[in-house]
């Protein structure tokens, strides 16, 4: 997704368009990440696993839409495959404890995090090379093609796990579901307005939003 969102020509060729793609990229580990916890502790995660890369999948096929004429469905389609990927990452952290003994927890979660980070690094350059050796009219399609079988990939060796993946909460009443929800997005923003009411806070967040402006300038 990195590599059709921002390293291809046809979609950053405006600073507008490279704003979209940005916020695209941003809002699912903003604004989606605080709730994922609510819904992971309630569904079974080996479904999480096995289902999402079949979302993905199915949705992927967006991107091919013209990020410039056909704006909204490109830029649909990478936010909604961003979303579902973001459930995808948080409940492939969670079910980590349930996978290992307890002595090498500490391994196999370094293991993950450098995993995931070598991954990404990969993705983008073999999607890189793809579209710089393909060329043509539509070089992303060759890279949605190989990201939609990477991603079932994933979802049949997830499948391959005995364990269902169960979460420990018991079946509990909807509202009580809502109620979370809601005290999520109300300690979201208890902390933005706790943050901007700290002046030794508000220095070190304008320092890191005047050099994420600059780097984007650049």
């Amino acid at each position: 997704m990195a590599s059709v969102v921002f390293l291809s020509p046809e979609s950053q060729d405006t600073a507008v368009g490279f704003l979209k793609a940005t916020l695209v990229v941003a809002l699912p580990y903003s604004i989606l990440g605080p709730f994922t916890g609510v819904f992971i502790d309630r569904w079974r995660r080996r479904r999480i696993l096995l289902f999402a890369p079949w979302a993905k999948a199915a949705l992927v096929g967006l991107v091919l839409f013209d990020p410039i004429g056909q704006a909204i469905p490109f830029y649909a389609g990478a936010l909604l495959v961003l979303s579902v990927n973001r459930f995808f990452l948080s409940t492939a952290a969670a079910v980590v404890p349930r996978l290992v003994p307890h002595e090498d927890l500490l391994v196999a979660n370094s293991l993950a995090t450098v995993g995931g980070t070598v991954a990404l690094l990969t993705g983008i350059f073999v999607g890189g090379r793809v579209v710089d050796a393909i060329g043509g009219a539509t070089p992303t399609i060759p890279v949605v093609v190989v990201a939609a079988c990477g991603w079932l990939t994933a979802s049949w060796i997830a499948s391959r796990i005995a364990s269902p993946l169960k979460p420990h909460t018991k079946p509990e009443d909807p509202d009580l579901l809502r109620h979370q929800l809601t005290r999520v997005g109300v300690d979201f923003a208890d902390g933005a307005r706790r943050l901007l009411r700290n002046r030794r806070a508000i220095g070190p967040i304008t320092s890191i939003t005047l050099d994420q402006i600059g780097q984007g300038i650049v």
